[in-house]
């Protein structure tokens, strides 16, 4: 089955390889200079032209998948959701999801028909189950440090506890567009870091590192909190400590038991400086 939803904005993307627009042909986005890249049938277009090995395993944003799917996320993205319409000053709002993984808050946000989604993330494995979250959104594998969207394209960029390239985002931002950077909280997952926190190294988040650098970039409109403690079933325990990057290196059978989370998010909200 054809996927036309990513070949009819052909007109949003440029080339990573020279930075030249793109023309539709048949199924792929061809530049100028002759780089081609084709839409894949699961619905996302790999702008990686030299992919490099990931630190994350499937396994990882299935689990996320269905903590999503299971709403524990969904009053952050709410809360995304009123910022973009507060912020937006276009009747449609055009945003990209930079480090989208398995598509949850892109998704969630193009349920809104003034919502027009981008999702971008350097794992294929991710994109693959964000694009059989949603038709809706225009997926694609590609490197924060070449986005392969045009200058001024994007109203918002979304950057959800995932690293960040803030030259990148200002070149793809139009000149009023917002940033929208999301990082934990000083409680977040705070049970994990204590079930778990013979195995740390440090059992205390600690933000202000990541709001400092934020500023260097953006001038902060707005800080929100989303907070909120939930009870858990054993599975969805599991799932917790299999999503989050702070287990990488621990053994989760020698986890303390626990049966609620808090998912303390802390949500920046930015417009980018002239750097």
């Amino acid at each position: 089955m054809k996927n036309n939803i990513l070949i009819n904005h052909a007109d949003a993307f440029r080339c990573p390889l020279c930075g030249e627009a793109f023309a539709a042909k048949e199924q792929s986005f061809l530049c100028q200079k002759g780089h081609c890249f084709d839409v894949s049938s699961k619905g996302y277009v790999n702008f990686l032209t030299n992919p490099k090995r990931q630190p994350y395993e499937k396994f990882l944003f299935e689990s996320r998948g269905r903590i999503f799917d299971s709403g524990f996320y969904d009053r952050a993205a709410e809360a995304v959701q009123n910022i973009l319409t507060a912020y937006s000053s276009d009747t449609v709002c055009r945003f990209l999801d930079a480090g989208c993984g398995e598509g949850f808050y892109a998704s969630f946000l193009t349920k809104d028909s003034q919502m027009d989604g981008f999702g971008l993330d350097v794992v294929k494995e991710a994109v693959t189950l964000a694009a059989k979250r949603s038709k809706n959104v225009k997926w694609m594998v590609a490197d924060l440090a070449k986005i392969p969207l045009r200058n001024d394209s994007m109203n918002a960029v979304l950057n959800i506890l995932t690293p960040a390239n803030y030259r990148e985002f200002q070149r793809v931002l139009s000149p009023q567009g917002i940033l929208i950077k999301v990082v934990p909280g000083e409680d977040y997952l705070k049970e994990i870091r204590s079930a778990v926190s013979g195995q740390l190294n440090a059992s205390r988040y600690k933000g202000g590192d990541i709001i400092s650098h934020f500023k260097k970039y953006a001038e902060i409109l707005k800080i929100q909190k989303s907070s909120a403690t939930f009870s858990l079933t054993p599975e969805q325990r599991i799932d917790f400590l299999k999503m989050t990057p702070m287990t990488f290196h621990v053994d989760i059978q020698k986890a303390a038991d626990f049966s609620e989370i808090t998912v303390d998010l802390d949500i920046l909200v930015g417009r980018m400086k002239n750097i």
